[in-house]
């Protein structure tokens, strides 16, 4: 019931419409975690995390993130148009460094609603989250397991915001 009705809104296009200020969709945040509470019958004083948990659903700000991952994956595997490769770049070097294997260089900023554009969030929770093994699948499909699984466990669903 709550991926049917609820979970699938939140998913559709999330990476351009939650690409914004953390406070905006604050209260999107809230009617999920009521819905969890509606969907396991609890009071509005139990915890909502467990239940997110129990469900292995992603909060909005969680599923936001995933997509930027997968996102970032995609572009890294040469999956995505080409567009794309004028906005996201490598880092250029005459020499091999540790970062320029698998990371993208960040773009600078001038206004602080830019930093939630897909052209410097992806390549900095690229930089952040995954780390060398994970960037090296290949599998979109297991990229992705591993990506959700990582964002579970994290207590905090705005560290990378």
């Amino acid at each position: 019931m709550y991926f049917s009705y609820i979970h699938s809104y939140l998913n559709y296009a999330n990476i351009a419409w939650a690409s914004t200020y953390p406070t905006s969709f604050q209260r999107i945040l809230l009617k999920q975690k009521h819905a969890a509470r509606i969907v396991y019958n609890k009071d509005k004083l139990s915890h909502s995390k467990p239940l997110l948990r129990n469900l292995n659903a992603l909060n909005v700000y969680q599923i936001n993130i995933y997509q930027h991952l997968g996102f970032m994956h995609r572009f890294n595997n040469d999956e995505t148009p080409k567009v794309f490769n004028d906005i996201i770049k490598r880092p250029e070097h005459r020499y091999p460094t540790s970062f320029s294997g698998l990371n993208f260089t960040l773009k600078p900023y001038s206004l602080n609603s830019t930093k939630y554009s897909i052209s410097f969030r992806g390549p900095k929770l690229w930089n952040d989250i995954p780390n060398k093994q994970e960037k090296e699948i290949k599998s979109s499909l297991l990229f992705q397991k591993k990506m959700k699984s990582k964002l579970l466990d994290n207590e905090n669903e705005t560290d990378y915001f």
